[in-house]
């Protein structure tokens, strides 16, 4: 389920759903760092999101969606198989 999880959480933040949250603590770490490298100082968010459109998002991620629903099948496989030997439990008779 994790993986299927990290899987959409990438595919949302391709999209640029996440710009800007990281927009803004980009900005806020680099000011707190005294004497930091501050390549972007003149930049403004529209800028900011120009440069992340070319520079594309991550690639190569469908692995974690084929994981994701391999061991989500493997665990229902399992819940079923627990159920049927165990079974609903009956409360014990006096």
């Amino acid at each position: 389920m994790i993986f299927l999880c990290f899987g959409v959480l990438i595919r949302i933040g391709n999209g640029g759903v996440f710009r800007g949250l990281t927009y803004a603590v980009g900005r806020a770490v680099r000011a707190l760092i005294p004497f930091g490298r501050n390549r972007y100082a003149g930049e403004t968010y529209y800028d900011y999101c120009r440069r992340k459109e070319e520079a594309g998002g991550v690639r190569g991620y469908g692995f974690l969606f084929a994981t994701g629903a391999v061991l989500l099948i493997v665990a229902a496989v399992f819940i079923i198989l627990f159920d049927r030997v165990y079974g609903p439990t009956q409360p014990p008779t006096p």
